[in-house]
């Protein structure tokens, strides 16, 4: 009677087992900012070496360049490097990387890559009282992925004060204002009229709006 060992050097639970030893992925799972982008390294252990791995969104998480989405590793212990490219998502995803041995044998590991966070404006609203002055009101944009171009539905009624680069325009991509917790001032014009006025506010992956009442 012959005896098989059966071992893994991995401490996941990722594994499958072979009559010799399991096909292992060390580590079993990795997170990566969708954001900033980066890379991730995996090793793979045991099972019959020579080894292809597969990813299931090779747009966003894959080899060296976008759409490969294949690894072709020798040996146990060898390990392969998962790029994932900046502003790769708008939220957070899960992608699978399937480890295939020799025998056929699979075993999975899981790369979680992080959107970025709600795109927020505080306030959200704001309420101008008609004055023979004019006004100012200071708002912050933070979260999502900046810089940001805040720009205003009417810019004779709510405007930036500075012209640059258009009264009803604020461009924060050029500024170099951080883009978590960005001003912008938006002024108002003495003895304004009633009315809504509406910022619009772009980072560079989706819109979000902001209505000031007047």
């Amino acid at each position: 009677m012959h005896r098989f060992r059966i071992s893994c050097r991995c401490s996941d639970r990722e594994c499958k087992y072979h009559n010799h030893r399991a096909t292992c992925v060390q580590p079993g799972t990795q997170s990566v900012s969708g954001v900033t982008g980066g890379t991730a390294t995996f090793t793979i252990f045991d099972g019959v070496p020579g080894y292809t791995v597969i990813s299931n969104n090779p747009a966003v998480a894959f080899n060296g360049t976008a759409g490969n989405g294949t690894w072709n590793v020798a040996s146990s212990g060898s390990s392969f490097t998962v790029t994932v490219p900046a502003g790769a998502v708008t939220a957070s995803t899960n992608v699978a990387l399937t480890v295939r041995d020799q025998a056929g044998t699979t075993v999975a590991a899981t790369l979680t890559i992080t959107g970025p966070n709600p795109l927020l404006i505080t306030p959200k609203t704001a309420t101008v009282a008609s004055s023979g002055s004019s006004q100012t009101l200071p708002f912050t944009i933070s979260g999502g992925v900046g810089p940001y171009i805040t720009t205003s539905s009417d810019p004779t009624s709510a405007f930036n004060a500075s012209g640059t680069p258009a009264a009803g325009v604020w461009d924060n991509t050029t500024s170099g204002s951080a883009p978590n917790g960005t001003p912008i001032t938006v002024t108002f014009p003495a003895n304004v009229a009633a009315g809504t006025v509406t910022l619009n506010v772009f980072d560079s992956l989706v819109p979000q709006l902001l209505r000031l009442s007047r």
